[in-house]
């Protein structure tokens, strides 16, 4: 009985298209995730939180069971 240790698992999102603010007109408030602060702090925070909520599988259990006969 053991574990085996895989190292910090660390979670890897891509995102591609707008990102709009519904207060505004969409022809001035849409713009690239790529180029908005805001949705990029979100993102930084939301893979920090949950790289820390997937610490528990840096490592896995290992059972082993062995039986043996012998014949004479």
């Amino acid at each position: 009985m053991g574990f085996y240790y895989v190292g910090q698992p660390r979670l890897q999102v891509a995102f591609t298209g707008s990102a709009c603010d519904l207060h505004h007109s969409t022809s001035i408030a849409c713009e690239s995730v790529d180029q908005d602060s805001g949705f990029q702090n979100n993102l930084a925070a939301f893979k920090a939180r949950n790289d820390q909520n997937l610490s528990y599988a840096s490592f896995f259990p290992i059972f082993s069971v062995g039986f043996g006969y012998r014949f004479w």
